[in-house]
């Protein structure tokens, strides 16, 4: 087991199993608890206390989690099953015998699941593996004299905190926690903090703060627990230095909930107490900054922002939906305002209503938070969105972002949209990219982020770079979040062939996304027509022509079918209505290599610099 994966690099979560294990089976039960745990296994000094130090417990989690992995996995047939039940650090061993045997005369038979008689042999077999393997506990542990100092952290990572109350539908408020002081850190001048997508990319990784310290190149993680029950909360912070994984600091904070924006301040000025910054009245007032006072608005605006970020197909509405909640409570709820624009723009994608609609919904609601709060990075940079995509007013939307990046230079959704909505548009590709590096560096794990250098790659002509770019993360990163980039670049690079592949190997079903993302229903028509398939590209036409009867269509999705079938006067039928609608990605028409075709026409061409006004 401790040579398995899961284990394979996870120092402490081997020398607590080591320590639980053998400390049991030796008949010293006792000594298989929190304050001995502390001293043996993690280092802790004679006046650890269990309830300001939660090293034991985030421990014990982290070490559940890669038993249930190795179970899962390359344990799948191991004949004894190790477990540390809930409550308790004293290990479990269950037998988990063979269903069936063969007889001697090669007959199947069937044998009792019960635990064996000689169990305790086998629990002896352990012992003597583990003291084999790792040496007798108290001759292969090594104690740290000293700690070292927080100093020199100049980056950090804030971690998802673990969700320990009894409803698994309180992970939503633990998540805000982290997420709020996420944004809080990102105040503080000098320090560079991660953005929450990237960091709570590594929920449930089984990994160690040096790994993940390396994955994210920070400088420190911090990570918690939060436990709430009626109107009490436990938030449980530890600082690790990345470097080497020691604990720099912990606190636990036992608080009543009607006043959680006072714990919030507390933590937030403990955190960089902890971190060593020196703060100015200034950056201790921002660190403080609260957007409302009513508690029950505050936790439906968490509920929303933890919607918003499960990106499931309709969460952006069910996040909308408690952003208004929220609103109901507080008017002035600046920062409701904002997501509430950030939800409404997520239709952009999915193509399901009139621009004019979705124009209206982002910019009356960033408008508002504006009205408000005039310093909110977030809603200029979503109103800078509509500005460029909507109104093609390149110039007035990169005023508002140049202001957005100097309230908040950390936030990587004002790089990105300063790059992929005004820079790339405009062909200053240089700067695009310069601001692509700025976004990843905030927020490497983050798909849409990840993507931003690759897209722009696509744009400028340079699709093989773009597809070995976009390779090279699918493959560190893992999931299928790349695909539909490959797919697109390979496309742009000539190479149907193999796009046609991957397209087949994701098998889309037109049906389904007719209901749920019609400008890539759009884009697989293109593809297929692009190919030759035409049977497949008209099938897709008439699915799009046929919803039009129901619900609204964007013009852009039948646009791409066409220019894949090479029906150009249709194509520039199908682009000119996106210009007279203001369709958010109209700008594509002009800065696309694929709609290069269009673009040879000279009355088309002239229709699009006298609109948009891009260069091409």
């Amino acid at each position: 087991m401790l040579a398995s994966t899961p284990f394979t690099n996870a120092h402490r979560s081997r020398r607590f199993l080591e320590f639980a294990v053998q400390q049991t089976l030796a008949g010293a039960r006792d000594s298989v608890k929190e304050s001995v745990i502390a001293l043996e296994v993690f280092d802790r000094t004679g006046d650890f206390d269990g309830r300001v130090d939660a090293i034991v417990r985030v421990e014990a989690s982290k070490l559940r989690m890669r038993l249930s992995e190795y179970y899962h996995g390359e344990g799948a047939a191991a004949p004894v099953v190790i477990e540390i039940p809930k409550g308790t650090y004293v290990p479990t061993f269950t037998s988990r015998a063979a269903e069936v045997v063969q007889t001697p005369d090669a007959q199947p038979e069937k044998v009792s699941s019960r635990r064996p008689r000689n169990i305790t042999f086998i629990a002896a077999a352990i012992v003597l593996l583990i003291v084999a393997g790792a040496g007798a506990w108290g001759l292969s542990r090594s104690r740290v004299a000293a700690r070292p100092s927080a100093g020199g952290i100049a980056s950090i990572a804030v971690l998802p905190f673990l969700n320990l109350s009894s409803e698994p539908n309180n992970e939503y408020f633990s998540d805000g926690l982290a997420d709020q002081l996420t944004d809080a850190l990102t105040q503080v001048d000098g320090l560079r903090v991660v953005s929450r997508t990237s960091a709570f990319a590594f929920r449930h990784k089984a990994l160690e703060a040096t790994e993940i310290g390396a994955k994210l190149r920070v400088d420190a993680i911090l990570e918690g627990s939060v436990q709430k029950a009626a109107t009490k909360v436990r938030i449980t912070l530890q600082l690790i230095q990345t470097r080497d994984g020691f604990h720099l600091w912990s606190q636990t904070f036992d608080r009543e909930l009607t006043n959680i924006f006072a714990v919030q301040d507390e933590i937030s000025h403990a955190v960089t107490h902890a971190l060593h910054f020196s703060l100015s009245e200034e950056t201790s007032r921002r660190l403080s900054r609260r957007y409302t006072r009513d508690s029950e608005a505050f936790d439906l605006y968490l509920r929303g922002r933890h919607a918003l970020d499960t990106f499931r197909p309709e969460a952006h509405v069910q996040a909308a939906a408690l952003f208004q909640q929220a609103l109901d409570r507080d008017p002035k709820f600046a920062l409701a305002w904002a997501y509430l624009a950030v939800a409404e723009s997520q239709d952009i994608f999915y193509g399901i209503a009139p621009p004019k609609d979705i124009r209206e919904r982002i910019k009356t609601a960033a408008d508002r938070a504006l009205q408000i709060d005039d310093t909110l990075a977030e809603a200029h940079a979503i109103l800078a969105t509509v500005e460029s995509r909507f109104d093609w007013n390149w110039t007035g939307a990169e005023q508002r972002l140049l202001r957005a990046i100097k309230l908040n230079p950390k936030s990587a959704d004002a790089h990105l949209v300063y790059s992929q909505s005004v820079l790339l548009p405009l062909r200053r590709f240089d700067e695009t990219m310069a601001e692509c590096r700025v976004a990843t560096e905030l927020d490497p794990f983050y798909a849409q982020t990840a993507h931003c250098a690759p897209w722009a790659l696509m744009m400028q002509g340079k699709a093989e770079q773009a597809i070995g770019e976009l390779q090279e993360l699918q493959s560190r990163m893992g999931g299928g979040a790349f695909s539909y980039g490959i797919i697109f670049a390979l496309m742009h690079a000539g190479r149907d062939a193999e796009a046609i592949a991957m397209i087949e190997r994701t098998k889309p079903d037109p049906a389904v996304l007719v209901n749920r993302n019609l400008p890539m229903l759009g884009s697989l028509g293109g593809a297929v027509g692009r190919m030759g398939r035409t049977r497949e590209a008209l099938e897709i036409e008439r699915l799009l022509l046929s919803a039009r009867r129901t619900r609204y269509v964007p013009p852009g999705a039948l646009c791409m079918v066409y220019v894949g079938m090479g029906r150009l006067a249709e194509a520039r039928g199908a682009a000119a209505q996106m210009i007279e609608e203001h369709d958010p990605n109209a700008y594509y028409l002009a800065l696309d290599p694929m709609f290069a075709p269009l673009r040879s026409d000279p009355q088309f061409a002239a229709l699009l610099r006298k609109t948009l006004g891009l260069p091409f």
